[in-house]
């Protein structure tokens, strides 16, 4: 009867009893759809309330203070126990993919809805400063480097554009039109899972790979068991994605038409898909902390990656590895990978094995005192596990109690990576009410960054997380853990968002690999940072880890265009005239590497002759500002015969100020002699 006076009271303020009554009944019709109870309903309305604490910092944890770090003459050993774990079916792939790329596409968004967009308003705009503006100019200029390039030029051609044309003219609006939008790609409204990041090449001609099909590509190469057998009588590679429901069908087809060219005769991926439950989804309030009213009734919002903890549960697995949707690299640096995602697992099972065997003895009841102070050694050095009170303060039940609820619990091992400035949450050891310390991977908005103490504690971290983790969710008998009984409630996060104008807050689930693993026994490994490669924005993928070797996408679509130089050499100075009337895109890898043929034949001082040149776009300025840096400190380039509507440009973006310009070829090699 309580719990209902408050909801009614939440739900019927300043309403008329008649109203209300309306307002009331339709809230609960809303809540036996959700399957959100009305206990939980209340639960979240006081944490509006109350507010959530924030996580107290005792230590960073450090390599040999909390991070382990795997040394070479153990990875045989752990390596051996990883194959036997995957040769026996226990291991397969989880990877969170509903995400949208939303925020990967953020400033391009952003760039789309102004009125104009030219390579002059771009350069103006970099020039000042703005961020946007600056992620613009980069986008553009290595635009042919993307492995999406082909398919936004195809999607263009089918509609009537060359997009060659518009790069040249240095107009991109309608590029990015049809990269965004409904119109052409629609990537700024897909699941980042459906982006094409990495391009290939092979006997069967040229292809890209989304992010999806790079996970199913691992899946293959360490979740395939020798035991299992198909209907083919291959092996199976289990694989498992949480997507939204309105891009399942994308998705499912996607998978259709990808996955054949990766399945090999002697093996087939298992595919299985979820999404966030409905049920999981939190209420949101007022900056009041009232209800947050829509047409519905209560506003529910999804409640961030948190919420997948029950899908995580419902798979009823053995060993877990999870890893985010964009973390993914092109296979030729994936070896690195595949070695320590088998090292974290191998590590697990050894854990696990010694837990198992502990939590046997510890069962039946039969210990004796040296074999107690061999558990309690392993609880303490192995899994951080700290006491209540001191040893003696414990009888031997107690203490054989207290270890076999602690130890009777899920394991992860999670691998951690220097920081060298990624975003992520870090590994620290946290105090917890009773006193005691547990290994945390903690937010920086879990911290309270007031208390000097705690930001001192911060700044110390050495690593981060990056989402490398193995899950043993198991006990010692073979049955899955209720994952749900190991998470810590209090540690979500409260945010403030908006609808249709009005302010409003919402309520996340503990994180994932946050508070809702709180409970788990953690382990943190060292694992390198070339491990790490995340696609948080779409320049992103112009790393050096996400392009091919030596070939980019985009040279086949210009490969039969051939730059136009002619040198001639004057005592030290060379003498570099562009014969080709436009100075673009096109052609401005191979000018770059040309100019670059004759610095590293010690042509160390140059002019450059653009006087047959009529256009020249960002790339072309791109590649002479390329040259200029190869060439170093080692001699001079300068600029001659520069005609009108190319000054213009060099006056925007301010390359009249880094090189001298000179009217003719004649005067530039004078004042370089």
């Amino acid at each position: 009867m309580r719990e209902t006076s408050v909801l009614e009271n939440m739900t019927t303020k300043t309403l008329s009893r008649e109203d209300a009554l309306v307002q009331t009944e339709r809230i609960l019709r809303q809540l036996m759809r959700s399957g959100v109870s009305e206990a939980e309903l209340i639960r979240q309305f006081l944490t509006f309330k109350r507010g959530l604490p924030f996580i107290t910092l005792d230590r960073a944890c450090t390599v040999g203070d909390g991070i382990e770090r795997i040394q070479p003459n153990d990875e045989s050993r752990l390596l051996s126990l990883c194959t036997k774990a995957i040769a026996a079916g226990r291991v397969m792939k989880f990877v969170p993919a509903s995400g949208a790329a939303t925020r990967m596409f953020k400033s391009l968004i952003t760039l789309n809805e102004r009125p104009e967009l030219t390579i002059a308003t771009l350069q103006l705009g970099a020039n000042e400063g703005n961020a946007d503006d600056i992620f613009g100019v980069k986008f553009f200029q290595n635009i042919y480097q993307f492995a999406f390039f082909s398919s936004l030029q195809h999607v263009m051609q089918a509609n009537g554009y060359d997009i060659y044309v518009f790069l040249a003219e240095g107009k991109y609006a309608k590029i990015l039109e049809y990269l965004l939008t409904e119109r052409g790609l629609n990537y700024a409204h897909l699941p980042k899972g459906l982006i094409e990041f990495h391009s290939y090449s092979d006997a069967t001609g040229n292809f890209t790979r989304t992010p999806i099909e790079e996970h199913l590509v691992e899946a293959l190469e360490y979740t395939k068991d020798t035991q299992q057998s198909t209907q083919h009588g291959g092996a199976i590679a289990r694989v498992h994605f949480t997507i939204s429901p309105e891009h399942r069908e994308a998705v499912e087809y996607h998978i259709a038409t990808v996955r054949g060219r990766n399945e090999a005769a002697t093996a087939t991926l298992d595919i299985r898909f979820s999404q966030q439950k409905q049920s999981t989804d939190t209420v949101a309030v007022t900056s009041e902390n009232e209800p947050f009213l829509s047409d519905d009734g209560l506003h529910f919002r999804p409640a961030g990656h948190g919420a997948l903890l029950e899908n995580l549960n419902d798979l009823q697995a053995d060993i877990v590895f999870i890893k985010n949707i964009d973390n993914v690299v092109p296979d030729r640096i994936k070896s690195e990978t595949y070695r320590f995602k088998r090292l974290l697992c191998g590590y697990l099972v050894e854990l696990q094995n010694a837990v198992f065997k502990y939590l046997w003895v510890l069962e039946s009841g039969s210990v004796s005192e040296n074999v107690l102070q061999e558990i309690l050694d392993f609880a303490r050095w192995r899994l951080y596990i700290e006491l209540h009170k001191t040893v003696e303060e414990y009888t031997p039940q107690e203490l054989q109690d207290f270890l076999f609820v602690k130890l009777n619990r899920p394991l992860r091992v999670c691998g951690m990576v220097k920081n060298e400035g990624e975003p992520g949450g870090g590994p620290f050891f946290v105090r917890e009410s009773d006193g005691t310390t547990s290994l945390q991977i903690v937010e920086t908005a879990q911290i309270d960054r007031n208390k000097s103490e705690q930001n001192r504690i911060l700044e110390q971290s050495t690593h981060f997380n990056p989402v490398d983790l193995v899950c043993g969710v198991r006990n010692y008998k073979g049955i899955p853990f209720n994952l749900l009984h190991y998470r810590n409630q209090n540690t979500g996060f409260i945010s403030v968002k908006s609808k249709d104008g009005q302010e409003l807050k919402a309520l996340e689930l503990p994180g994932l690999w946050n508070g809702s693993m709180a409970e788990w026994n953690t382990v943190f490994v060292e694992v390198p940072s070339s491990t790490f490669h995340p696609v948080k924005t779409v320049n992103d993928l112009l790393r050096a880890e996400h392009q091919t070797d030596k070939h980019t996408p985009f040279l086949s679509f210009y490969s039969e265009i051939i730059m136009n130089l002619e040198t001639t050499v004057s005592g030290k100075v060379c003498i570099v005239k562009v014969q080709d009337k436009r100075l673009d895109a096109k052609v401005a890898i191979q000018f770059k590497e040309k100019m670059s043929e004759l610095i590293n034949a010690d042509n160390w001082f140059l002019v450059l002759d653009l006087s047959n040149v009529d256009f020249i776009d960002s790339s072309g300025l791109g590649a002479i500002v390329t040259s200029l840096k190869i060439l170093g400190r080692r001699g001079d380039l300068v600029i001659a015969g520069v005609k009108s509507d190319v000054m213009m440009m060099f006056s925007l973006t301010r390359m009249d100020r880094v090189f001298r310009i000179f009217p003719t070829a004649t005067e530039a090699v004078t004042a370089l002699t």
